[in-house]
């Protein structure tokens, strides 16, 4: 596919959202710039995947708009160009 694997301080197990975790994956968006995203459900047992869906659909949500530099705690985005995706797949 033509991809790297990138893999962000988030514990096994203990994932959760959050504004900083949403933040980081917006800057890994903004900076690669893909035209899809694939992300898994929140359906079954493991509560790292809801997590993880809530987190890819707020960073989804904060690629988004620009000024992130006037915003408290919005510096990791500052630096970086907004970009929106095309699509959002959902697996599980």
């Amino acid at each position: 596919m033509g991809v790297d694997r990138v893999m962000l301080n988030l514990q096994d197990r203990f994932i959760f959202d959050s504004v900083a975790a949403r933040l980081q994956v917006a800057k890994l968006i903004r900076e690669h710039q893909p035209k899809w995203i694939f992300a898994t459900t929140d359906c079954g047992v493991h509560p790292d995947h809801k997590a993880i869906r809530d987190i890819t659909d707020g960073a989804i949500f904060y690629s988004r708009p620009p000024k992130w530099e006037e915003i408290p705690g919005g510096e990791i985005l500052a630096d970086s160009q907004p970009w929106e995706i095309e699509r959002l797949f959902f697996y599980y």
